[in-house]
């Protein structure tokens, strides 16, 4: 049980730091090239999404 718990938490953090570090680049890219960002938003939010939508996954499968 604590294993699956610690492999639970490792999956939900690895997914908070992958939006986190999703979002930081985001704000970079635009913030250097402005006239892209209606190319690189929604680019964001997709990979934003999936990389949430694996860590809820995560909660499912190694939270039993």
């Amino acid at each position: 049980m604590i294993t699956g718990n610690i492999a639970t938490g490792l999956a939900v953090f690895g997914a908070a730091l992958a939006v986190g570090l999703i979002g930081f680049r985001t704000v970079e890219a635009v913030g250097r090239n402005p006239q892209a960002q209606g190319k690189i938003l929604p680019l964001a939010l997709v990979l934003g999404a999936f990389a949430e939508g694996l860590g809820i996954l995560a909660i499912f499968v190694l939270g039993k």
